[in-house]
């Protein structure tokens, strides 16, 4: 709920304007209501607003005079009956957000309540990245149980279990922030709590989970991930996993049993999964050399290492696989989620083949597409640029395989999917800057960019300056005699 501030003289304007907000937005405002400036400004100074409504023509001080007395002023929505170029002029140089003619049209005030709902879910959408990037690092590194909590809170994480996933990328992206731009993407349009953070050469990404039973789900969603980066930066995705670890009570060490099995009292170390070498065996439809490739692992479980950790990688190649050839299919999740509650090297090989065999005999064929396929994908992108588009969703419009799609695209453009995609976003968005007078936040959301700060900055990379810089710069160049 939004604390909202309504600073007018007449008590009709501000019966108006209450009526017009309950109607529309029931139970998301508190009300406080001020009939003249010295009254608005005593409430902002005591209290936390919000929102704050303020008309410029009041007894006393009037809005002007409240704004220019404020060292930190909330959202502002001026109001007044008089439409004059000064009072506007200077109400915006006060920091004021909007200005509306009293009384407002409805269809206009509306719009201006919206813009400003807009802009507390953005900032909340961004503290939120930075809160889940510190739980994160609570949980890899520092294990403060009463951090953890207020950080936990904070995000609206529920699960109080956590499986966690080191991403690497074997090629690092020319982009040193796309891994994790990728990774917050996909995650926050997923119904998944989770934390992330850069690791290394590449991401930790937490999973949070009420029961155990909801482990299986996670390490599809890890997968599903791991296939969304590889088809995006066009390069090998390895994902190791751990099991499922209380919160808090049981990290950071199990962070540093995954990521560092030597200093985490010298535990055995899983055989690794050579993923690579999976994908080429189901390629060519060849169970033995399959099975072979899992062999260390399945055999690892009659040894002293931790038969959970053993299960979760085990369970990773798999769902990778499955993701990669299959895509998803809830006939192969079912039969994955098995390997969770099964014990022993015999048990678990026999549900493993049998995933295999299931997996060989539904997959999808790797025929080769029609030469004009890369071409079809550049026609999509330069009709609608500001469209979400990836590799997944254009392979399956093609009717193609992702992955064969991500490489086909690099063979024949020299770029991965990812940049040329950034690229075109930017150069129309120095077409909208030089053709129109649209604000820059307005820009980004045309070429796909929600988030100004996340534009901002890949437009940074590919032009050398910011967009605000860019804009200045151009229209001097402009502005100069021949």
């Amino acid at each position: 709920m939004y604390q909202i501030l309504i600073a007018d003289d007449e008590r009709k304007d501000r019966n108006i304007i209450r009526i017009l907000l309950e109607r529309c937005y029931a139970g998301r405002f508190h009300f406080r209501e001020a009939e003249n400036g010295e009254q608005a400004l005593e409430i902002l100074r005591r209290e936390a607003v919000d929102l704050l409504l303020l008309d410029i023509n009041m007894p006393g001080l009037s809005g002007i005079d409240v704004l220019h007395r404020l060292e930190a002023r909330p959202y502002t929505i001026m109001l007044t009956a008089y439409d004059h170029f000064v009072y506007t002029r200077e109400a915006l140089r006060c920091g004021a957000r909007d200005y509306l003619l009293k009384p407002p049209m409805r269809e206009e005030f509306y719009q201006a309540i919206d813009r400003f709902l807009q802009d507390r879910e953005r900032l909340a959408q961004q503290g939120r990245g930075v809160f889940t990037r510190e739980l994160a690092r609570q949980l890899m590194y520092f294990g403060d149980g009463e951090k953890t909590e207020s950080l936990l809170e904070v995000t609206g994480v529920r699960g109080r279990l956590a499986l966690c996933g080191l991403i690497q990328v074997r090629a690092a992206p020319e982009d040193e922030d796309a891994l994790q731009d990728g990774v917050e993407d996909f995650l926050s349009r997923c119904p998944a709590e989770y934390a992330a953070a850069p690791w290394d050469s590449g991401a930790v990404v937490f999973l949070f989970c009420r029961r155990e039973e909801e482990a299986p789900g996670a390490l599809e969603l890890l997968a599903r991930l791991a296939h969304r980066l590889e088809s995006d930066l066009c390069a090998a995705v390895e994902v190791r996993t751990g099991p499922l670890a209380p919160v808090p009570e049981g990290w950071p060490e199990a962070f540093l049993s995954l990521a560092d099995p030597a200093a985490a009292g010298g535990r055995p170390v899983p055989p690794p999964v050579r993923q690579a070498e999976l994908e080429r065996a189901v390629r060519t439809r060849d169970f033995g050399r399959i099975m072979e490739t899992l062999r260390p692992l399945l055999e690892a479980l009659d040894g002293p290492g931790d038969e959970d950790l053993l299960k979760y990688r085990l369970l990773m190649a798999l769902s990778q696989c499955g993701r990669q050839f299959q895509g998803e299919d809830q006939a192969g999740s079912r039969l994955l989620s098995g390997l969770t509650g099964a014990h022993g090297q015999e048990r678990v090989t026999d549900l493993a083949a049998r995933y295999v065999r299931w997996l060989l005999r539904e997959c999808r064929g790797m025929g080769r597409p029609q030469n004009n396929t890369v071409q079809l994908v550049l026609d999509k992108v330069r009709e609608d640029c500001s469209h979400p588009w990836s590799m997944d969703s254009l392979a399956d419009s093609l009717h193609v395989n992702a992955y064969y799609l991500s490489h086909l695209f690099k063979e024949h453009t020299g770029q991965c999917f990812t940049d040329y995609l950034a690229d075109r976003r930017i150069e129309r968005a120095v077409e909208l800057m030089r053709t129109t007078d649209l604000s820059l936040a307005r820009i980004g959301e045309r070429v796909g960019y929600s988030d100004p700060n996340y534009f901002s900055r890949v437009f940074k990379k590919r032009k050398g300056v910011g967009p605000r810089e860019f804009c200045r710069d151009w229209k001097t160049s402009t502005d100069l005699p021949d």
